[in-house]
């Protein structure tokens, strides 16, 4: 009877051990949900590393990227609340940049694929939403801002529903949450015409844009206020807590020199990297995201 009381005793200590073994490894498993979304051609990557109801959250997700689709019409028809919101943003960007980013500068960008000379003169002050329609039909050139402004409503949702741990890839540019285990996130800086790896860099709760030469021309290698194609830059990297002044920063510093880069990422409490002619140039801190352990 002592040998069944002790050998029940084993069993039950046994079983107790096994389930605090299932217990610790169900807390410390990451549940991660990784979805992709085609955003006009360019793939944007999502991974969120805590429970979700995956169905009700991409769908979400998705109508978000789904509605600035076919942007053009949109902005050209009857003006919802959130295109009138958008255009605002378009001039406050315009503002905020000098008029180096200028979204109405579409028919300089057309004129300019074509090698064609134009002498171009801005259209924001005809971006007048009091009524539900523009008053003049604009040719927009907003396809570097418009996948960053669909990705901060998403960030936005985000924080709605407390969710903090998390990655997006927007077409190589950036956007990290908290950390989902003991170190930050690693991004990788690469060439863009040798492809080989520059730096990589450790960011949490930050954005990191990216803005890289192209043999295809880029909405923002367009100077609206010179009428002109700028290249100066093989790439140009920029670091910021929002991912909408990482994109703005970025888009203005790509037309800037060095030095009046360096003045103006300070503005906006930014960091920066360019890479051309096979030099680095840095802001004074960006080496704080580099090769940091956590």
């Amino acid at each position: 009877m002592k040998y069944l009381i002790e050998k029940r005793n084993y069993i039950i200590i046994f079983v107790i051990i096994i389930l605090i073994f299932w217990i610790f490894i169900n807390l410390n498993s990451k549940k991660i949900h990784l979805k992709s979304f085609d955003f006009n051609g360019k793939i944007i990557t999502i991974k969120i590393y805590e429970d979700i109801n995956e169905g009700a959250v991409y769908k979400k997700i998705n109508d978000i990227y789904s509605y600035f689709e076919n942007y053009e019409d949109k902005l050209n028809g009857k003006l919802d609340n959130k295109m009138k919101s958008f255009i605002e943003y378009g001039k406050v960007l315009y503002n905020k940049t000098f008029g180096n980013v200028d979204i109405t500068s579409g028919d300089l960008l057309d004129k300019l694929k074509d090698n064609d000379k134009y002498l171009f003169s801005t259209k924001i002050n005809d971006l007048d939403i009091s009524s539900n329609m523009l008053k003049n039909k604009i040719n927009f050139n907003i396809d570097n801002i418009v996948s960053s402004y669909a990705t901060s409503e998403v960030i936005d949702y985000f924080k709605d529903l407390k969710i903090k741990k998390y990655i997006i890839n927007d077409d190589g540019n950036i956007i990290a949450g908290e950390r989902y285990n003991n170190g930050k996130y690693k991004c990788s800086i690469s060439d863009s015409l040798n492809k080989k790896v520059l730096k990589i860099v450790n960011i949490e709760n930050e954005s990191m844009y990216t803005l890289n030469n192209s043999d295809d021309l880029k909405g923002y290698m367009v100077n609206p206020k010179k009428g002109v194609i700028e290249k100066r830059y093989d790439t140009v990297v920029v670091i910021s807590k929002d991912n909408l002044t990482a994109n703005m920063v970025a888009s203005n510093l790509y037309l800037l020199s060095i030095d009046e880069g360096k003045e103006y990422a300070k503005r906006y409490n930014s960091e920066a990297l360019w890479h051309y002619n096979n030099e680095i140039y840095m802001t004074d801190n960006f080496s704080k995201y580099i090769n940091l352990q956590k």
